[in-house]
């Protein structure tokens, strides 16, 4: 991957495309009340932009815990995603450079781990 663009940045709500099709966004207008609600993608993308430098690689995972994303940023720290998309904690066993890590991610939950 070298980029990652997100369509829409807002949308009016109920977000229809000039298609005629569903859209999400990162922000939803509602503009009879004047207002806008962040939604759940744009503080995903706001936490993942803080911790994913830019100039970072995409790591290779491999195991049987498939919702875990992995960085290596320019000052050569780890970035490790988790999703937890259960209703129940969860226990997730990786290793790097032959140190196995146990972390408990709470349930219906993202989690960010910082190698140094």
């Amino acid at each position: 991957v070298s980029v990652y663009d997100y369509w829409n940045t807002s949308l009016f709500k109920g977000g229809i495309s000039r298609w005629g099709w569903p859209q999400n966004s990162l922000v939803v207008v509602d503009a009879t009340a004047k207002t806008f609600n962040y939604t759940p993608e744009y503080y995903l993308l706001k936490h993942l932009s803080h911790f994913i430098k830019p100039g970072a690689k995409k790591l290779k995972l491999s195991g049987a815990f498939n919702d875990a994303l992995a960085f290596v940023n320019p000052d050569k720290s780890v970035i490790l995603i988790f999703a937890n998309q259960e209703a129940k904690d969860k226990t997730v066993n990786f290793t790097i450079n032959n140190q196995l890590f146990s972390p408990i991610l709470k349930a219906n939950s993202f989690n960010t781990i910082i190698l140094k």
